[in-house]
């Protein structure tokens, strides 16, 4: 090797072991971020007629689904039955999507997606397409 290639060789390998030792630290560190959020949720399948994932975090959930488009006329509606008594919590139209339920989703309960005149309905009408038991 010529003394001019071993004058940058060595600065610019200690470069670049830095370099790679400042990204490995950063990519660990995301990591474990990204760890301790997905570990705060649960995913529990929703079926039937139709089906999709619920994902739970806490009380908070969300349903994540792909269905036919609402007929006209008509909407999704999700509900949280508790104790044998459903409560309205979100309208959507179908598609593939995320939806936030607007009521809490506690253990014990089920979730439950039917097909009701537009605007909703306080309580459900139509037959269920999809539920899971939390």
């Amino acid at each position: 090797m010529t003394p001019l290639r071993r004058r940058w060789l060595l600065p610019t390998t200690a470069f670049v072991a830095a370099a790679a030792a400042v990204a490995a630290v950063g990519l660990g560190l995301w990591a474990n971020s990204l760890r301790d959020q997905v570990e705060g949720q649960r995913v529990v399948a929703l079926e039937g007629a139709a089906t999709g994932q619920l994902v739970i975090s806490g009380d908070a959930a969300s349903i994540v689904t792909c269905v036919d488009e609402a007929p006209q006329g008509k909407t999704y509606e999700a509900w949280v039955i508790a104790n044998e008594v459903p409560r309205p919590a979100g309208l959507f139209r179908g598609g593939c999507g995320t939806v936030e339920l607007t009521r809490p989703v506690d253990p014990g309960v089920t979730v439950a997606v039917t097909l009701e005149a537009t605007g909703g309905s306080n309580i459900p009408k139509g037959k269920i397409l999809m539920s899971a038991n939390v």
